[in-house]
């Protein structure tokens, strides 16, 4: 039987300070099994000390996201197409921070992996194991 696992929260399982219940909910669990899944790995040469490398979908959303790490290997990866991309966090606040007219700030500088191929996506695919990448700036 092919059953997907839930997570199951009954009516009432937890309770304000206002003496309000919550109401039952069902939440559906992945599991991904590790077979079906792929691994990336990612190392950094560079001279900054603060910096947050961002998993994304070919869309454009973060899956992922790691700080001021120089090797990281990314696992249990839907075998999907992903982008990479590198924020340097002059600051250390751990978001991306825009220019400001103001106070004459320059927007944090980012950058994009790019294969020796000129490509900016990242194909994985079952049971496959990518990298190391190498993102140097």
């Amino acid at each position: 039987e092919n059953s997907i696992p839930e997570l199951v929260f009954n009516k009432g399982f937890s309770i304000s300070l206002d003496n309000d219940s919550s109401k039952a909910e069902k939440k559906a669990i992945k599991v991904s099994l590790p077979e079906k899944t792929a691994t990336l790995e990612v190392q950094v040469n560079t001279a900054e000390q603060y910096f947050i490398i961002q998993l994304l979908s070919s869309t454009g959303e973060v899956q992922q996201a790691v700080r001021n790490t120089k090797t990281h290997v990314f696992k249990n990866l839907d075998p999907v197409l992903y982008k990479l991309r590198v924020i340097v966090d002059k600051n250390n606040n751990g978001i991306w921070d825009t220019a400001n007219i103001l106070t004459r700030t320059e927007p944090e500088p980012v950058q994009f992996y790019k294969s020796l191929e000129g490509k900016y996506e990242i194909t994985t695919r079952e049971n496959s194991d990518i990298g190391p990448l190498i993102l140097t700036f």
